[in-house]
């Protein structure tokens, strides 16, 4: 459905320059720190570290089984292909004679591989700016650039461009997959049907809460066909109307399948990791075992978007019911947030990527509320009210993703390595998770007995052998999981014997003081240390170390 201000040929130019313009400060950005961090690769990074794993090193063919299933697979194969593309450049320009010399630079030096993988990320938030801004603009004319603002400059998805997340994926294909549902909606064509299918089964294979983009699919495909008197009359009309709709649900499930095989082919490993993201979802993990995850997402959807965002969401939801029948847009929009967002807010786990796919769709909630407020003014104060309320839309997001942006010229990481390397020396180092980066004595024999490192050249394996190592130790941590051992009674049954209430509990066994002795130094992460200080009294012990 196109909205009330069909653009002009001059308006649609103006239209295109303005996205291109948001793309290319969007990129700007993003570019400002990609290398933060680094040469220190300490994020989570599951489908990069994936991806690496699956190179076969021993074997040396490509394991193309992941072997874990917490995430679907889809992300894992595009870094794959991205680290073999980064591969084939440098066979072709000398910086790699075999994959040996790929092996052990990435452990001397993983800057140029993890650059390479977050630039795909950072193709996702592009996408993202474009499909607000087209999603935006069919509903009407000036909302999706002003969306796509919003989107350009959160600062969240700022932040995890500079780490590779899933989730920036999902939602760049969820939003492409929700612009053509629209377009089908607007003006029908198979073609926009089968576009929408499949960028849901993408959506879904980068990870699976895009599930739910089945949901609005089925919702567009049984509208449209109903509106166009596609079923036939008479009793099997609902049953018409409901294949077509299943017909695209039974696709995007289909291309699903097809990005993460192995679910199927290797059944046992994805019911055990299904089993433990259920159960990591209703327990909780170390930092949050209680509180849902409303509060959370609702302080850090306020500092991204603002307060005038939030109100400006809220009023959308009276437009939504007030215009559902002549725009249905605005419903299909506020389905897709909750879709995304009510999953989030009910689980026990807290991590601020968890918003990504939810800010596109309040971005374009609040902007569509903007323009509607503005434009139902009188004329006389029409044009006033609607530059006053993009300026207070745009002004603190804006403000907020350019500070965002403009950091990560230094980590606490970064420094802690530094003064390691400069005052440690001989001295034995206890730290926990998320501290300084240090190569150990065990992990460059395990580098060197490895069957890459003998296929790479040798001025290469003599730069890793001479490399620094440090007499450091890396405290266990339990985030979660189960703590239980599954024993067989006198009678023969097998019973599941609970240690501990909660995993997370197990971490009282580490930081037991008599099992550290001879320790010189201890590195502490505000990372652990303040999870743990959520919760004083049950992690009375390792606030005390």
């Amino acid at each position: 459905m196109r909205g009330r201000d069909g653009p002009t040929p001059a308006s649609a130019t103006a239209q295109q320059a303005g996205i291109a313009a948001l793309v290319a400060l969007g990129l700007a950005l993003r570019l400002w720190h990609l290398e933060h961090g680094l040469p220190d690769f300490t994020e989570e990074a599951i489908p990069f570290r994936k991806a690496l794993e699956m190179w076969g090193w021993d074997t040396g063919r490509t394991d193309w089984n992941p072997h874990v299933f917490h995430y679907p697979s889809l992300t894992f194969y595009l870094q794959l292909w991205l680290q073999k593309l980064y591969f084939a450049i440098g066979r072709v320009t000398g910086a790699f004679a075999s994959r040996g010399d790929y092996f052990v630079l990435y452990h001397l030096d993983p800057t140029p591989m993890v650059v390479v993988g977050r630039l795909l990320g950072i193709a996702s938030d592009l996408v993202t700016i474009v499909c607000a801004a087209l999603i935006g603009e069919r509903v009407r004319r000036g909302t999706g650039l002003l969306a796509a603002t919003l989107v350009a400059f959160s600062p969240t998805l700022l932040l995890a461009s500079r780490s590779i997340f899933a989730d920036t994926v999902m939602t760049a294909l969820a939003m492409a997959a929700l612009e053509r549902m629209l377009a089908f909606r607007a003006s029908g064509g198979p073609g926009k049907l089968v576009a929408a299918s499949v960028l849901t089964g993408l959506a879904a294979g980068a990870k699976y809460p895009a599930l739910l983009m089945t949901l609005p699919l089925f919702w567009v495909a049984w509208e449209r066909r109903a509106e166009a008197g596609g079923a036939p009359a008479g009793p099997g009309a609902v049953r018409a109307l409901g294949g077509f709709g299943l017909e695209a649900v039974a696709g995007a499930l289909a291309v699903f399948l097809a990005t993460s095989p192995f679910i199927v082919l290797d059944w046992r490993t994805f019911s055990h990791d299904f089993e433990f993201l259920s159960h990591l979802t209703s327990q909780g993990h170390l930092g949050n075992l209680q509180a849902p995850g409303f509060a959370f997402h609702l302080r850090n959807l306020a500092a991204d978007q603002g307060w005038p965002a939030l109100a400006l969401l809220a009023l959308s939801a009276a437009f939504a019911v007030m215009r559902a029948r002549a725009e249905g847009s605005w419903i299909l929009l506020w389905t897709v947030l909750l879709l995304f967002g009510v999953p989030i807010s009910l689980a026990h786990i807290e991590a601020e990527r968890y918003l990504i796919p939810v800010i596109p769709p309040v971005a374009l909630l609040a902007s569509m509320a903007a323009w509607e407020l503005g434009g139902g003014a009188s004329e006389r104060w029409r044009s006033s009210l609607s530059v006053a309320l993009i300026a207070l839309l745009a002004i603190p997001v804006v403000a907020a993703g350019t500070r965002a942006a403009a950091t990560g010229v230094e980590t606490t990481q970064g420094e802690a390595r530094r003064w390691c390397e400069q005052n440690l020396g001989g001295r034995l180092l206890l730290q926990e998770h998320y501290g300084a980066v240090l190569a150990t004595p065990n992990q460059i024999s395990d580098i060197r007995e490895s069957a890459p490192f003998h296929e790479a050249r040798a001025e290469i394996q003599k730069r890793l052998l001479g490399h620094r190592t440090f007499h450091a130790v890396t405290l266990p941590l339990v985030i979660s999981g189960t703590a239980s051992n599954r024993v067989q009674s006198a009678e023969g049954r097998w019973l599941n014997l609970e240690i501990f209430p909660h995993p997370v509990d197990l971490n009282r066994l580490f930081y037991d003081p008599r099992l550290l002795e001879g320790v010189d130094l201890m590195l502490t992460s505000s990372q652990v240390r303040g999870r743990f200080e959520a919760d004083p009294p049950r992690f009375e012990i390792e606030r005390n170390l």
